[in-house]
């Protein structure tokens, strides 16, 4: 948007020009220049231009498979198992503590070594579970 404007102060014109953009459109263009940039990227292929065209093309193709197949294969594999361990840990904090209950005197200290180990390991597996999805 331009706009211009004109000034008398004592004999002398001051003339003005103002070249702001229209109200909000601060926001979006850079969103426009981001997708500009990356419509430009993906339009340009690298790998098309060595000589044997159809062997890079089946490498690129092999590189994004590999990289997906890695993500979903040891990231998501580490989050599930770990969850799957605290909620295993959970459900057998639950029925160790019913039959805990039901114990003899005489196999009580036995029982509580064995329920301080298990609640040390679920501790420890939900740490890190928690540290490991805040990071990445």
């Amino acid at each position: 948007m331009l706009t211009s404007s004109q000034y008398q102060v004592s004999n002398k014109t001051i003339h003005i020009e103002k070249t702001a953009p229209p109200p909000e459109s601060h926001i979006f263009q850079p969103i426009l220049t981001i997708f500009e940039l990356v419509h430009d990227i993906n339009k340009t292929n690298i790998l098309t231009k060595c000589a044997y065209g159809h062997i890079c093309m089946y490498v690129h193709t092999f590189i994004h498979t590999y990289i997906h197949t890695y993500i979903h294969t040891y990231i998501q594999t580490y989050i599930h198992t770990y969850m799957h361990a605290c909620m295993h840990a959970r459900t057998h904090a639950r029925t160790h503590a019913r039959t805990h209950a039901r114990t003899h005197a005489s196999t009580l200290a036995r029982t509580h070594t064995h329920t301080h180990t298990r609640t040390y390991v679920r501790t420890y597996v939900r740490t890190y579970v928690c540290t490991y999805v805040t990071e990445k």
